[in-house]
């Protein structure tokens, strides 16, 4: 499922274009370039226009780049630590992921405090919350539950992550969404409650289709 952008002040912050926010549309997926010319590249724009400034370049045969959200043929990616634009022309969609589902091999970040979490290919996940005083270092979750909202038209999933010293649910959405400590951009937002005995903390962040 795909949502719109929200609130001109986001969408002022992160895209200089004289777009609205109903111009964008978040869709993460992950493409490739093609249609390049091998000894080219397809250049990374400031803005979604053919005569903003080059701030990057993606290889001719580059796959698994993420496209956040588009406007008006041209696609969000990351550069570095800041994000630009690219247009759609030179880019097929390989992903594909079931909308109703969390893709494979999403991961999950946030900061201040830091950790970190992402969903295997087999069913499981890898989750560090040692930063943060919870645990020692990187834990596999083999007790892994994933779903989306029963309720007609929305697009948010669940998930729990049982089976550790630490217990963990939360909601991931399709959304526009900041580390805090970059101009990275992603298109994913996620809420984790995590449990340990009788302590809970609730934390945020951002995740992504690219690791």
């Amino acid at each position: 499922m795909r949502a719109l952008l929200r609130g001109l002040a986001a969408a002022a912050c992160l895209f200089a274009a004289p777009l609205s926010a109903q111009d964008i549309e978040v869709d993460p997926d992950l493409y490739r370039v093609s249609g390049v010319a091998f000894n080219d590249v397809l250049n990374i724009r400031q803005e979604p226009t053919a005569a903003s400034p080059i701030i990057g370049a993606l290889s001719p045969d580059a796959t698994g780049v993420e496209v956040i959200a588009t406007a008006s043929g041209w696609g969000l990616v990351n550069s570095g630590e800041g994000h630009g634009w690219v247009s759609m022309r030179y880019m097929t969609r390989e992903g594909d992921w079931v909308k109703d589902r969390l893709p494979k091999g999403l991961s999950c970040y946030g900061t201040e405090p830091f950790w970190n979490f992402g969903f295997g290919d087999t069913g499981t996940a890898i989750a560090d919350w040692s930063l943060m005083g919870w645990g020692s270092g990187p834990v596999v979750y083999y007790d892994v539950w994933t779903g989306s909202a029963q309720n007609r038209g929305q697009a948010n999933r669940g998930f729990t992550l049982a089976g550790d010293a630490v217990d963990a649910a939360g909601v991931i959405r399709t959304d526009y969404c900041s580390d805090g400590m970059s101009d990275r951009a992603y298109g994913f937002a996620v809420d984790v409650i995590l449990k340990r005995g009788a302590d809970g903390m609730m934390v945020s962040g951002c995740c992504s289709l690219s690791n």
